[in-house]
């Protein structure tokens, strides 16, 4: 008996392609940043967070690329959308306790 058909094997990967995008920053230190990668990480489109947000499209471009920053009337809406104020200094464990 011929078996032409021989077993074959698949291979699946799993990429995340938004970190393998060189302008992803994986350590925001910017507030740009720090918009950028929570937006990437949602895979939101800039218009869309620019509607969240309540802006132009442009000035979330803006913010990303580190040319202006937000004025204070848009803080509150965009922690919201961080979930996180990155202003504030991140707390280790050890920090906590002392």
């Amino acid at each position: 008996k011929d078996n032409f058909l021989e077993p074959f094997y698949t291979l699946e990967l799993t990429l995340n392609l938004v970190e393998l995008d060189p302008t992803y920053p994986k350590e925001p230190h910017t507030l740009g940043e720090h918009i950028r990668k929570a937006r990437m990480d949602r895979r939101l489109m800039i218009k869309e967070l620019a509607a969240l947000v309540g802006v132009d499209p442009g000035t979330v471009i803006n913010w990303e690329r580190g040319r202006t920053k937000p004025g204070t009337h848009l803080l509150p809406p965009i922690i919201q959308f961080l979930g996180y104020d990155p202003f504030q200094p991140a707390q280790t464990v050890v920090k906590q306790i002392i």
